[in-house]
């Protein structure tokens, strides 16, 4: 799959859709550096042609692309386990995994977010047989009536359920199990710890906030009866940060223990 468009794109995205930005800029780095994880060629493309101030952004180090390489990974192994499958990235902004991954043709792949998102993505991306983008808040049930349910379908959700409420991370799990036969959902969750003290960043620069977090994995077990947890990864322990480390000063400075450091960001796969 090829980019649809390179022409310079205003980018006019604000609160919990301009959070996307976060992650795009670091997937561009990652591709420019020596060795890369993802090795994504379309990601640079993407930024030469976004007109946005990334000034005062802060750097989230290299968590983000840990966590995309581990989803990547899952979602090649789904693949190849059925051929035939469904993928449904949820949230997923102007992130290129789809070209990255490139699905055969035997997959159907359903790329979901914000309206404003996806007009916005569609100046790079084009439907095309087997790839569809959906306009919709993934909180809203109607999306779920435009793909297949009984074919295996794989579910990414990353980096987006943190800003929902844990009411509304049941109601979808509700809807997602309810709606396909069989299938996955891989998504990461944050503690507590994380979520407040990222609060007032996201506040300021972002103008969202983060409300969902996890100290204790039984807890999202509780949520859904359906749902069987098969993975759980911390981010500060995955076998990527041997190649792309992570940089821990500030928690060494902030004094965390290494048990709360390791529940800061997990990485979570259930089936259903």
């Amino acid at each position: 799959m090829e980019l649809h468009s390179a022409q310079i794109q205003k980018v006019h995205l604000t609160g919990t859709q301009a959070t996307l930005l976060i992650p795009l800029r670091e997937k561009a780095l990652d591709s420019r550096s020596s060795p890369s994880l993802l090795h994504d060629t379309m990601v640079n493309e993407i930024m030469a042609a976004i007109d946005y101030d990334f000034g005062d952004m802060e750097k989230s180090d290299n968590d983000s692309i840990i966590r995309a390489r581990h989803y990547d990974d899952w979602t090649k192994d789904f693949i190849h386990e059925h051929p035939d499958a469904v993928i449904v990235h949820l949230g997923c902004g102007l992130d290129t995994r789809v070209t990255r991954i490139h699905p055969p043709e035997t997959v159907q792949w359903f790329d979901v977010d914000f309206p404003d998102v996806i007009e916005l993505r569609k100046h790079f991306y084009a439907d095309s047989a087997g790839y569809t983008m959906i306009a919709s808040s993934f909180t809203d049930p109607a999306w779920l009536s435009d793909i297949p349910a009984h074919i295996p379908t794989m579910i990414i959700a990353e980096g987006c359920l943190e800003y929902l409420s844990e009411d509304e991370v049941r109601m979808l799990f509700s809807r997602l199990v309810g709606h396909f036969h069989h299938g996955m959902i891989a998504f990461d969750v944050m503690s507590r710890f994380v979520v407040e003290a990222s609060k007032k960043m996201l506040a300021e620069k972002m103008h969202t906030v983060v409300r969902w977090s996890v100290d204790d994995l039984d807890e999202i077990d509780a949520l859904n009866p359906d749902l069987k947890r098969i993975d759980a990864i911390s981010v500060f322990e995955s076998p990527f940060t041997k190649e792309f480390p992570l940089d821990l000063s500030g928690a060494e400075e902030l004094h965390i223990p290494l048990e709360k450091l390791r529940d800061m960001i997990r990485l979570v796969r259930y089936e259903f």
